[in-house]
């Protein structure tokens, strides 16, 4: 497997640092609490996707979202990326900090996760950006947990 391009590197250490400077705010309201550091804002699910999208297009990912859901399959996760270089195929359907799953999503997700491959399924919430990202740039082969399969 290949790694990131230089200009990639570059690319995401500017990507690195937009998400460290969005993220981390002093502010009221919707406030999460941080061992390490300023209080973090809440960031939707939304925001996450699209922090995902940028990633994966930098590292050479193929993405697919279905912007309307409401005609399609009911529980389909909400991305899939496919890596053609890598070899590797992701599902992942996207929730923020307090969001749940519905029982169709988590049929999607425990069925994929069944199949043996180079296919990552998973729920993932802003707080496992570290495994997002080390799946996006070729550095961890899941995005899974050791200890669980599931969702929090």
């Amino acid at each position: 497997m290949a790694g990131p391009t230089p200009r990639s590197r570059r690319s995401l250490a500017a990507l690195r640092r937009q998400r460290s400077t969005s993220s981390t705010v002093r502010a009221r309201g919707s406030k999460l609490p941080s061992s390490s550091g300023p209080t973090r804002v809440r960031q939707s699910e939304a925001d996450f996707q699209r922090q995902i999208i940028e990633l994966a297009e930098l590292m050479g990912w193929q993405w697919f979202h279905a912007w309307d859901m409401i005609k399609n399959t009911p529980g389909f996760p909400d991305l899939v990326l496919l890596h053609p270089e890598w070899h590797r195929v992701a599902f992942w359907e996207l929730k923020s900090a307090i969001g749940k799953p519905t029982l169709d999503q988590e049929r999607w997700i425990y069925a994929l996760q069944r199949v043996h491959g180079q296919i990552d399924a998973a729920f993932l919430r802003p707080a496992d950006w570290d495994r997002v990202e080390a799946y996006l740039t070729g550095k961890a082969t899941t995005t899974q947990r050791e200890e669980t399969d599931g969702i929090d």
